[in-house]
This record gives C-alpha cells, sequence and structure tokens, in this order.
C-alpha cells in the first residue's frame, strides 16, 4: 500500500503540539531540532502518517512503542513486535509518501520533474543511461530522468543504504532483483516504488493534512 500526503500547510502550531504528543520523545526532539517551520511540519506529517497506516493495516502493533531508527536514520518497526514488514518515507515539494509492505523490503523515492545541468545528470546516471537521456526528445527528457533517478533512490533505500551506494552504480539492470512502479503524483511529481517481495500496488491513496488531522482528533 502507498499514500500520498499533500500538505497545505493548514496545520496550525498548537496542533502541531498536540500532534507531537502523540510521538516518542525522541521523535518528538528530532522534529523540534528542524529550524524551518516548513520542514517541522513536513517530518510531523511523515510519522503520523506512518502511524495512519499502521492503524489500519497492522491496529495490533504498538507502533508508537516499537518505532525505531537505524544509525543511518531509517524508521522501523523494531522485530520485538513480531511484524515481518518493512515501510518507507519519501518527500517532495508539498507531498510526503509512505509506502508499506507486510514482508521483505520496500523503498520509496518522489521526486519533483524539473530540467537539470546535464553535468548533474551525468554524475547520476550509468554512461548507457546518459546516452538514452540525450537521445529523449525534450519534452520527455526529464522525465526519462526521474524514472531513472527515483528507482535508483528507491532501490538504495529498500536495500538501507540510501545516496551511501554510488547512484551510477545502481544501473537498470537492478531492477532484476526487485518488483518496481512508477507513479505520476501530478503533473510535476513522479514517484517509484520497489518491494523484494509480494505484488506492487496499482493506485496510490490520496490524503491531505487536513484529512490526516480529522483523523488524528477523532482518535
Amino acid at each position: 500500500m502507498i499514500i500520498a500526503v499533500r500538505n497545505t500547510g493548514y496545520i496550525s502550531d498548537r496542533k502541531q503540539a498536540c500532534f507531537l504528543s502523540v510521538l516518542s520523545a525522541e521523535e518528538q526532539q528530532r522534529i523540534l531540532n528542524y529550524k524551518r517551520i516548513e520542514d517541522r511540519q513536513r517530518a510531523l506529517l511523515g510519522i503520523l502518517t506512518v502511524y495512519y497506516m499502521f492503524q489500519h493495516y497492522y491496529p495490533y502493533i504498538e507502533v508508537a512503542k516499537w518505532y525505531r531508527r537505524d544509525k543511518r536514520g531509517r524508521p522501523y518497526v523494531a522485530l520485538s513486535s513480531g511484524w515481518q514488514g518493512d515501510f518507507n518515507l519519501s518527500h517532495a515539494g508539498k507531498w510526503i509518501i509512505c509506502a508499506m509492505t507486510e514482508k521483505g523490503r520496500i523503498g520509496v523515492d518522489i521526486e519533483e520533474i524539473q530540467p537539470l545541468d546535464c553535468k548533474v545528470a551525468f554524475e547520476c546516471l550509468t554512461s548507457e543511461e546518459y546516452a538514452s537521456l540525450l537521445q529523449q526528445k525534450e519534452a520527455n527528457r526529464w522525465t526519462f530522468f526521474y524514472e531513472k533517478w527515483t528507482r535508483k533512490e528507491a532501490i538504495g533505500k529498500a536495500i538501507g543504504t540510501g545516496l551511501l551506494t554510488p547512484a551510477c552504480f545502481l544501473s537498470i539492470e537492478a531492477k532484476n532483483s526487485w518488483s518496481i512502479r512508477h507513479y505520476c503524483i501530478d503533473e510535476a511529481h513522479i514517484a517509484c516504488l520497489c518491494v523484494s517481495e509480494g505484488d506492487l500496488p496499482e493506485r496510490v491513496t490520496y490524503m491531505t493534512d487536513v484529512e490526516m488531522e480529522r483523523y488524528w482528533i477523532r482518535e
């Protein structure tokens, strides 16, 4: 399952303080360490989305009790919970993406499609991928690039290394070890989801921070 939550900036400081109380002391402090309000909102909304998904799909898991981060900061649910699945988060612009699988590993990435300097693209792609990029029509070139980039990011996050694994080494052949799918979130954002086991969702579930707020108020 995969959820895309649009951050409209609607949640007030008072309500943010209320939502922070749902989280562990460690996660509260991590969020409060952000200087920019936008970063705090995004981080908070990401965790609330994870909690929301667990309460909907795995209500027997006390996610607040077992929510942890590894040494690289990747969130996970401790094995002590008895759960064998995985989840992952990503954000770009106003969008927060959360994906979850009941078994195996998962990685998700979302990016805003915008032109880049070709030198940057060269550093992010294999030589074969870069050659293919240059062959694309101008109208399709950057969509092509971000399809490759989001896949690399998603695989790196599923593996657990993220950008510590050079993106250019995660070539197109890496898809043979993963089930991979791209999703058009809106006209300017593309997301990629990869899983080591199981099926990929056909559709993305869309929500807003307002809907997420109503959920937590109801709770």
